[in-house]
């Protein structure tokens, strides 16, 4: 990259901001023809993982304890959740293909062509999973099926760790929720006196944050919907499209399935809801909603 674009895409790249000083945000390099590319993917796929990744860990791997990156829930459930996303899109990707039916695996280019499909859908999970929003591949082309579509979601709405630039709902809540899930099947097939508690790396979870927990995912599901209902109702967008405007708004995303240039053409209460969407996904949704509330302007 020429020098400018270097500094700026480091930047944006760590912060997990996703912009970049090109419409066709990272696609442009390959498009290009930039005689790199491959690499640069590579690197800023490396970047955003380092984004998304709690700074706790960073500091303990800087102090050289490798383990960090292996040795907590949330960190396992990182590694676990980018490589089940990718496995599920990539194997979805290689089926719908005609180019990898019948012989396929024979074609002198085929392993070129996996490479190529693995990185794209790296790539993209990695830009969304971590919130940073960097494209290779717009997330709402064809090259995508419905099985990636619907799990990009999922990602926009789960996020990065705890501790790190990411936005999101974050990977530790979602362990949490798991962990409460678990548990309360265990009480079912076990006595009522039997004493059971969500347990996170060898410490129990106290019920004040279980709740909290489960309040702010509860909030989340309740914009999602009021979000997807106002595109809805005041645009021409399917389903999908609505949906994924207040998914990407509230994860802080910025890619989703409405056409970028149709954007600018919002209706006015869609923009105002994504702003408000914005805001309560950085600030972790409860801040935002407080101020609706008459008795924190009288207090």
């Amino acid at each position: 990259m020429s020098p400018f674009d270097s500094v700026a895409h480091s930047l944006t790249t760590i912060s997990t901001g996703g912009f970049s000083p090109y419409d066709a945000s990272i696609e442009f390099y390959r498009k290009s023809g930039h005689p790199h590319y491959i690499w640069i993917e590579y690197i800023i796929i490396a970047g955003m993982l380092a984004g998304g990744t709690s700074f706790l860990i960073h500091f303990r791997v800087l102090k050289g304890s490798w383990r960090a990156l292996f040795d907590n829930t949330e960190v396992r459930y990182w590694w676990g959740l980018i490589g089940l996303f990718v496995l599920i899109i990539l194997i979805e990707r290689l089926v719908r293909l005609e180019t990898f039916g019948g012989t396929s695996f024979l074609r002198p280019d085929f392993w070129q062509l996996l490479e190529e499909d693995f990185r794209s859908v790296l790539f993209q999970v990695v830009a969304i999973l971590t919130t940073t929003g960097f494209g290779t591949r717009d997330v709402g082309s064809g090259f995508f099926g419905s099985e990636a579509r619907e799990l990009f979601l999922v990602m926009m709405v789960i996020g990065g760790c705890v501790g790190s630039t990411g936005g999101g709902f974050k990977v530790l809540r979602v362990a949490i929720l798991v962990k409460l899930i678990q548990r309360e099947i265990y009480r079912l097939r076990t006595p009522m006196q039997a004493i059971s508690r969500v347990v996170i790396d060898g410490e129990a979870v106290e019920f004040d944050e279980i709740q909290r927990v489960s309040g702010l995912f509860f909030a989340w599901v309740v914009l999602l919907i009021i979000g997807g209902g106002i595109t809805a109702l005041l645009s021409d967008f399917n389903g999908y499209q609505s949906f994924s405007g207040m998914f990407s708004a509230l994860g802080n995303i910025g890619p989703s399935y409405i056409p970028v240039p149709e954007m600018g053409q919002l209706h006015p209460v869609t923009k105002i809801t994504y702003i408000i969407g914005m805001l309560a996904g950085r600030l972790e949704v409860l801040p935002v909603l407080i101020l609706f509330s008459p008795r924190a302007w009288q207090a």
